[in-house]
């Protein structure tokens, strides 16, 4: 049988202590991501307009360590994805202008949308239908279907965008959650360990 001084007795209740409470905050961080990513999910489907789902896919929460061993819970949306490079603008709000031409090509015909709701083309130029310029009353510029007149594009100088936090709301809910789950979690692994 081993013998223990009082200071090793001590420092292997301390070790098995410590080594239990990382095991359950561990559990705890992961189960508050999942939340965090179901949360996101939500409020991207009940506030935003959702066509293909993409941005709503592409929302992910992780629990993770930084650098000092830190548990840090994290909500993301976009990735890398191109295709989802929007997620920031609609958390955030803001500005769109065009890069690498003079307009924004804002489509309104039905003829240019798939029954989802999805852009059959990705550009003006994929349009089979020969368009026209043409200007309104008002002198919004405008691309028209050239032989029947039915306005497929508005064009813009920029379009404003506003904040529709889907990811805020998300992180403040679980961080309320948090703050009321976490110190009876901790309390107790104490006085078991």
């Amino acid at each position: 049988m081993a013998e223990f001084t009082v200071k090793q007795l001590r420092d292997f209740f301390h070790q098995k202590s410590r080594g239990d409470i990382t095991r359950v905050m561990h559990r705890f961080a992961i189960r508050k991501a999942a939340r965090l990513e179901r949360f996101g999910k939500q409020n991207a489907s009940s506030r935003l307009n959702v066509r293909s789902g993409r941005l709503r896919a592409s929302i992910s929460g992780s629990a993770m360590k930084d650098t000092r061993g830190n548990v840090v819970l994290q909500l993301q949306a976009g990735g890398r994805d191109k295709d989802v490079s929007y997620a920031r603008i609609h958390e955030e709000g803001g500005t769109i202008r065009p890069v690498n031409a003079k307009f924004l090509t804002i489509p309104i015909s039905d003829k240019l949308f798939t029954g989802a709701g999805v852009q059959r083309y990705k550009s003006v130029r994929d349009v089979p239908d020969p368009l026209t310029f043409a200007q309104s009353r008002k002198g919004q510029p405008l691309l028209l279907h050239e032989v029947t007149g039915e306005v497929f594009y508005i064009l813009k100088k920029q379009v404003k965008i506003p904040r529709r936090p889907y990811l805020k709301p998300a992180v403040d809910r679980v961080s309320r959650e948090i703050g009321r789950e976490l110190p009876p979690i901790i309390g107790a692994e104490v006085r078991i360990g």
